[in-house]
Protein backbone atom coordinates (compact mmCIF):
# COMPACT_ATOMS: atom_id res chain seq x y z
CA UNK A 1 0.00 0.00 0.00
CA UNK A 2 1.04 2.79 -0.71
CA UNK A 3 1.17 6.41 1.79
CA UNK A 4 2.52 9.44 1.33
CA UNK A 5 5.75 9.54 1.38
CA UNK A 6 5.58 7.38 -1.18
CA UNK A 7 8.66 6.81 -3.29
CA UNK A 8 7.60 6.91 -6.63
CA UNK A 9 6.69 10.66 -6.07
CA UNK A 10 10.07 11.40 -4.47
CA UNK A 11 12.02 9.29 -7.04
CA UNK A 12 10.59 12.97 -9.64
CA UNK A 13 14.14 14.30 -11.06
CA UNK A 14 13.78 18.26 -10.57
CA UNK A 15 17.10 18.56 -13.07
CA UNK A 16 14.83 18.32 -16.43
CA UNK A 17 13.14 21.57 -15.22
CA UNK A 18 15.40 24.91 -15.60
CA UNK A 19 14.77 28.31 -13.76
CA UNK A 20 12.99 29.83 -16.79
CA UNK A 21 10.61 27.11 -16.94
CA UNK A 22 9.58 27.58 -12.83
CA UNK A 23 9.29 31.09 -13.67
CA UNK A 24 7.26 30.58 -16.24
CA UNK A 25 5.08 28.40 -14.41
CA UNK A 26 4.71 30.63 -10.77
CA UNK A 27 1.54 32.57 -11.64
CA UNK A 28 1.95 36.37 -12.12
CA UNK A 29 0.79 39.04 -9.73
CA UNK A 30 -3.16 39.48 -8.89
CA UNK A 31 -5.03 42.47 -10.04
CA UNK A 32 -6.03 43.79 -6.64
CA UNK A 33 -9.01 42.64 -5.24
CA UNK A 34 -12.26 45.14 -4.98
CA UNK A 35 -14.64 44.47 -2.44
CA UNK A 36 -18.04 44.03 -4.04
CA UNK A 37 -21.73 44.41 -2.04
CA UNK A 38 -23.55 41.48 -1.99
CA UNK A 39 -26.37 43.56 -3.49
CA UNK A 40 -24.16 43.93 -6.22
CA UNK A 41 -23.86 40.42 -7.10
CA UNK A 42 -28.20 40.12 -6.55
CA UNK A 43 -28.30 42.82 -8.84
CA UNK A 44 -25.92 40.98 -11.40
CA UNK A 45 -28.27 37.71 -11.07
CA UNK A 46 -31.77 39.77 -11.23
CA UNK A 47 -32.18 37.91 -14.95
CA UNK A 48 -32.35 34.77 -13.27
CA UNK A 49 -34.50 35.98 -10.17
CA UNK A 50 -37.54 33.86 -11.42
CA UNK A 51 -35.78 30.63 -11.70
CA UNK A 52 -33.87 30.91 -8.52
CA UNK A 53 -37.06 31.51 -6.87
CA UNK A 54 -38.54 28.32 -8.50
CA UNK A 55 -35.42 26.65 -6.99
CA UNK A 56 -35.95 27.98 -4.06
CA UNK A 57 -39.70 27.11 -3.80
CA UNK A 58 -38.58 23.71 -5.03
CA UNK A 59 -36.11 23.15 -2.67
CA UNK A 60 -38.27 24.39 0.20
CA UNK A 61 -41.06 22.33 -0.92
CA UNK A 62 -39.32 19.20 -1.51
CA UNK A 63 -37.47 19.26 2.15
CA UNK A 64 -41.20 18.85 3.79
CA UNK A 65 -42.36 15.78 1.53
CA UNK A 66 -40.65 13.56 4.71
CA UNK A 67 -42.01 15.26 7.25
CA UNK A 68 -45.39 15.15 5.62
CA UNK A 69 -45.39 11.78 4.78
CA UNK A 70 -44.32 10.69 8.29
CA UNK A 71 -47.03 12.66 9.55
CA UNK A 72 -49.97 11.43 7.06
CA UNK A 73 -48.28 7.72 8.09
CA UNK A 74 -48.83 8.54 11.91
CA UNK A 75 -52.43 9.93 10.93
CA UNK A 76 -53.11 6.23 9.48
CA UNK A 77 -52.94 4.54 12.51
CA UNK A 78 -55.14 6.92 14.44
CA UNK A 79 -57.62 7.72 12.06
CA UNK A 80 -60.28 5.75 13.79
CA UNK A 81 -59.53 6.83 16.92
CA UNK A 82 -63.06 9.20 17.55
CA UNK A 83 -63.00 9.56 21.16
CA UNK A 84 -60.35 10.94 23.67
CA UNK A 85 -59.87 7.60 25.48
CA UNK A 86 -59.16 6.17 22.40
CA UNK A 87 -56.85 8.56 21.63
CA UNK A 88 -54.91 8.34 24.57
CA UNK A 89 -55.28 4.59 24.97
CA UNK A 90 -53.32 5.00 21.12
CA UNK A 91 -50.85 7.49 22.62
CA UNK A 92 -49.88 4.93 25.49
CA UNK A 93 -49.58 2.19 22.77
CA UNK A 94 -52.19 0.24 23.92
CA UNK A 95 -54.36 0.70 20.76
CA UNK A 96 -51.52 -0.26 17.95
CA UNK A 97 -53.18 -0.08 14.35
CA UNK A 98 -56.60 0.71 15.33
CA UNK A 99 -57.04 2.20 11.09
CA UNK A 100 -57.15 -1.83 10.55
CA UNK A 101 -59.61 -2.52 12.55
CA UNK A 102 -62.27 -0.46 10.39
CA UNK A 103 -64.96 -2.50 8.12
CA UNK A 104 -67.30 -1.55 5.66
CA UNK A 105 -68.00 1.88 4.30
CA UNK A 106 -65.47 3.20 7.58
CA UNK A 107 -62.88 1.29 5.81
CA UNK A 108 -62.72 2.31 2.19
CA UNK A 109 -63.65 6.02 3.03
CA UNK A 110 -60.17 6.32 5.11
CA UNK A 111 -58.65 3.62 2.35
CA UNK A 112 -59.87 6.75 -0.41
CA UNK A 113 -59.13 9.86 1.72
CA UNK A 114 -55.24 8.40 2.45
CA UNK A 115 -54.70 7.37 -0.83
CA UNK A 116 -55.86 10.85 -2.20
CA UNK A 117 -53.52 12.95 0.75
CA UNK A 118 -50.79 10.40 -0.64
CA UNK A 119 -51.41 10.91 -4.13
CA UNK A 120 -51.29 14.99 -3.58
CA UNK A 121 -48.35 14.29 -1.92
CA UNK A 122 -46.44 12.67 -4.71
CA UNK A 123 -47.42 15.24 -7.05
CA UNK A 124 -46.00 18.12 -5.23
CA UNK A 125 -42.69 15.65 -4.33
CA UNK A 126 -42.37 15.47 -8.20
CA UNK A 127 -43.13 19.42 -9.03
CA UNK A 128 -41.07 20.35 -6.84
CA UNK A 129 -38.05 18.08 -7.57
CA UNK A 130 -38.75 19.58 -11.67
CA UNK A 131 -38.85 23.12 -10.09
CA UNK A 132 -35.44 22.27 -8.56
CA UNK A 133 -33.65 21.29 -11.96
CA UNK A 134 -35.26 23.52 -14.60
Amino acid sequence: MHGIGNDSVSSLSMTSINDAEIENATPKALPPRRDVSAWKLIRLNSPEWVWLLMGFIGCAVFGSVMPIFAYFYGEIFAVSAINHQQREAISMGKLLFQTFTLTGDELRSAAEFWTLMFLVLAFGSGLSSWLQVI
